[in-house]
């Protein structure tokens, strides 16, 4: 939402010095007020760590769904705003409104996901049928291309009802990991940000050609999403089964 005023105000790269002293001030701030929690480790080369965290069958899963869920977000991030503006002739500050309205509805799921007090294979199938849900009204909003309304509505319920699986992915990457988690931590961030950079780049490129390639795109994603995790919160793929 700030985004969008200030690119409205001061132009887009206006954005981005915002943005890159944000970020400087959170460094110092978390560099001088944060202590490592981390235990030291006592355990074998770091190539031994990498092969513990991929060499698992479940987490191998658990990244591409993680991939796939960060493919859907940012997607949304880089390409609603523009069929927002071109296709339905919102303007920029109405468009990062929206943007932020978006964000709001995954706020709410995770809200919600976290009084149920669930494990997280259990968000999985919990929230599977949601998901099937918002993909069937995302690839309806590809059809109906001209409707705001199926648009919006869309994407929200994605939103709001696949953040739940998705912090729950991230939880379920390092069980059994709790002595090298940063190191795990920072392997699947980084496999999940490659997967979902390519998934985003096409989904991007699709954006441009129009809100119904782009639907389809989404509505994919969601669907893919569902396969994964209703595997992962199927019983034989239990950490016990796979360890």
């Amino acid at each position: 939402m700030v985004g969008g005023l200030f690119a409205s105000a001061f132009g887009w790269r206006s954005c981005f010095y915002t943005v890159a002293a944000l970020t400087f001030l959170l460094f110092m701030i978390s560099y001088r007020v944060l202590e490592e929690t981390a235990p030291s480790y006592q355990g074998g080369s770091y190539f031994d760590s990498v092969q513990r965290v991929l060499f698992h069958s479940r987490r191998v899963l658990i990244l591409v769904s993680l991939g796939i869920c960060k493919g859907y977000f940012d997607i949304i991030s880089g390409g609603s705003t523009f069929i927002l503006q071109w296709h339905h002739q919102f303007n920029m500050t109405q468009a990062s409104l929206l943007s932020t309205f978006f964000a709001l509805f995954g706020f709410l799921g995770v809200l919600i996901s976290s009084y149920s007090g669930k494990t997280p294979s259990e968000v999985f199938w919990s929230f599977s049928s949601l998901v099937a849900l918002a993909g069937v009204l995302t690839i309806l909003a590809g059809l109906q291309e001209s409707s705001e309304v199926l648009f919006l509505c869309s994407i929200s319920l994605g939103t709001m009802v696949l953040y739940p699986p998705y912090l729950a992915l991230l939880t379920d990457f390092t069980a059994q990991l709790q002595d090298i988690a940063g190191l795990a931590t920072s392997l699947g961030t980084s496999v999940a940000q490659v997967l979902s950079f390519a998934l985003s780049v096409p989904g991007m490129n699709l954006a441009g050609v129009g809100p119904r390639q782009m639907m389809f795109t989404l509505g994919g994603l969601l669907f893919s999403s569902q396969v994964l995790c209703l595997a992962l919160s199927h019983g034989a793929m239990s950490w016990k089964n796979t360890a």
